[in-house]
Formats: structure tokens, sequence, C-alpha cells
């Protein structure tokens, strides 16, 4: 006699990236390129990237990734600004109102930030440079769960770096801060996010007393900007730095020391930072979140094919980051250069995106991926005896 069994256990597949339909991009992304990505509430990817346009300079365009037919589209008639630009950076609200960043070139005011209202690209923050053989640098963006969206820029006016909240009307901004959060010398690579209490943090380089511009982490109390940890606590960034608070509080920044290239994701716990080598000159480390997972996109080399290749790692329970089992994939390449600034997101459903330049020195495009990380399917197992 046979006796069949069923069994069910339900187990996680692994899921594998697949790459959305190509945006149409009508020039070539070129070196330092910025490519940004975010997703709407409703799962919907917008992509912001610059691209020199004969004749006129650096342009701004964001395209949006229609998810029922599988398209993109333009955002707005043409470029978000006027005059040529670089730095840009975007974010979008629960409302889905998309908010751009960029630092003008060509002309004062500099720092510019605008909103899509629907039909058109409207300015709702611009400061300008008073002295025009001074710095205006390093403009950053971000936008929280509460629909509070700050911008950052570093302006030598003043002296120091600047973080501004928009009030929501109008071109009403206010400083967070009585002075700037690092008072004295130059800012580099700065990033910005909230913890679970809406604390803002800020991540930057800056000049400390002995020379150079050592990686530091500021928190905003309600009233001043507080070191977390000690001041310059690690080596001079070379990229844009990146920062998150995870669902447990503990602070997550990243760096790539100018000199080494050695980059690193540092985790701020029992007070004190703990360092992680991740990779050798692996360019920007973006962070995302879903649930009370966190997630680093980065592009490595030290790999045995000797090839730059976005990866994705996960921070487990143990507070190590470890490279996710699914994995762009050995021949999903970035070049060297051009060296982009690339992005990684998740959206409220459990899928994880990634935007870079994909190819190789002589032939590539903007490519945006896509990892469902909730998949599972009930497995039936067949017993016979």
């Amino acid at each position: 006699m046979i006796f069949i069994a069923l069994v069910v256990s339900f187990t996680t597949l692994n899921a594998q990236w697949f790459e959305l339909v190509t945006p149409t991009i009508n020039y070539e992304i070129k070196s330092h390129s910025f490519i940004d990505l975010e997703i709407s509430l409703e799962g919907e990817p917008y992509l912001l990237y610059d691209v020199e346009v004969p004749g006129e300079g650096w342009k701004l365009f964001v395209q949006k990734y229609n998810l029922a037919n599988e398209e993109w589209s333009m955002v707005g008639d043409g470029p978000v600004n006027d005059l040529s630009a670089t730095e840009n950076r975007i974010a979008i609200d629960s409302e889905d109102n998309v908010y751009v960043a960029y630092m003008k070139l060509g002309g004062g005011p500099w720092c510019m930030v605008k909103k899509f209202d629907g039909t058109d690209w409207v300015t709702i923050g611009e400061w300008e440079l008073n002295t025009p053989s001074v710095i205006m640098s390093d403009v950053t963006m971000y936008c929280d769960n509460q629909d509070d969206v700050y911008v950052s820029y570093y302006d030598e006016n003043y002296p120091g770096p600047y973080v501004k909240k928009y009030l929501g009307t109008g071109s009403d901004w206010e400083t967070i801060g009585d002075v700037s959060f690092h008072p004295s010398g130059q800012c580099l690579c700065p990033a910005l996010t909230t913890d679970n209490d809406g604390n803002l943090f800020v991540s930057y380089g800056g000049d400390d007393f002995a020379g150079g511009l050592p990686l530091s982490v500021k928190r905003f109390n309600g009233t001043s900007w507080e070191f977390v940890g000690n001041n310059g606590f690690y080596d001079e960034p070379n990229y844009p730095t990146s920062i998150i608070v995870g669902n447990d509080d503990v602070v997550h920044t990243t760096t790539t020391d100018f000199w080494s290239l050695t980059s690193t994701v540092l985790n701020y716990q029992n007070y004190a930072w703990q360092p992680q080598t991740i990779s050798i000159d692996a360019g920007h480390m973006p962070f995302t979140k879903y649930n009370n997972d966190v997630y680093m996109g980065y592009c490595g080399a030290d790999n045995p094919y000797n090839l730059y290749m976005p990866q994705v790692a996960k921070l487990d329970g143990s507070g190590n980051w470890v490279d996710l089992p699914e994995q762009p994939g050995q021949y999903c390449t970035t070049p060297p250069w051009p060296r982009t600034f690339f992005n990684i997101e998740a959206d409220t459903y459990g899928n994880l995106y990634l935007a870079f330049l994909k190819g190789d020195h002589w032939n590539h495009h903007v490519a945006v991926l896509k990892l469902d990380i909730t998949t599972g399917i009930p497995e039936v197992l067949m017993l016979t005896k």
C-alpha cells in the first residue's frame, strides 16, 4: 500500500532582480552625473538625471514610471532648470508633490528648489551669493515621513552650511538652528535624515582643528546642533556621504576615504561608532528601509571578475552588513568612468529599486532594477511510503 501525504511548507524563494523598461534619454550621460530615484506612496518610481545638452549646458529631467502600462513619461514639458545645473536631488511627499533641488551654474541665485505644480516647475526656494568669488556648493535634499522637506547647502559667505525646512506655502523656509551646523570652514558631501521621532540628522565632511575634512554626524536637539559621537570621528569623505536611522534608533552612515579609497559603513550604538569595511572605491552608498530592515547599495570592484558591479547589502541581527543572496548579477556592471551618483529605494509593497548607470565606458544607459524582497509561495512536498 502506498501512502501519500501532502506537506505544505512555506518557503521564501530567491527572487530575481529585473530591469524596468529603459527610459528614453536623448542626450549622453557623462562623468559625475547625478542619477537620483524616489518612489511615491503608490509605488511609482520617479527618476531624476542630468545630461549635457549641446549649446545649453547641463539640464535636469524627471521621468515617472507608470506601473500599469510599464512606460516612462516626462514630468513636465521639458527640463526642470533654465541655466546649467549640478548636484541635483529629488524628493516626493505623501501627496505626490515632486521637489527638485540643485546648484545653479552660470549666475545667481545659485541654490534652487523647484516644485512641480502639475503643469510647470515652479521655484519655491532660491539662495544667491552676494560675493561672486566665494564658494557655494554641496546641495542635498530630504523629505521625511511627516512630509517635511529639507534642503542643505554650503555658503562661504555666512560662513558654513545650513539646513532649511520648507514651511509648505509659497517660498517660505526656516533655518534649522540659530547658526550653521558647522560654523567654520568648508562642508563636504552632506546627507540628511530623520529618526523615528522626527529628529533631524546630518552627515558631512568638515574642517577640523587638525586640518582636512573628516566625517562628522550632528543631530538637531530642537534648539541647537550637537555631535553624535566625536567631532571628525572618521576619515575624509571622497563621495557624498549617506545616513539613515534604523527602527532601533541605531544611526548608520558611510564614507569613502579620500586617500585610500576604502569604503566604510559605520553604526553608532552604545555611544560609539563601529566601522565595517565594505569595498574599495564603492562610491556613493545610499540607504533605504523597509519595515524593520535597512538596506544599502554600493558599487564594488573587489570581486573575481574585477568589474564595478552594483550590489546591495542588508543589516543583519548582529549589526553586520551582509550581501543579499539576490544580487543584480555578474554581467550587470557599471562603468568606472563616467562615475555617477546613484540611488536605492524601497516602496511600501516590499520592492527594492536600484537606479544606476549600467554598462561599460563605451556603451551604457540609465537603468532601474526591481527586486521583490517579500516573495514567498507555499511549496508542496509529496511523501510516499
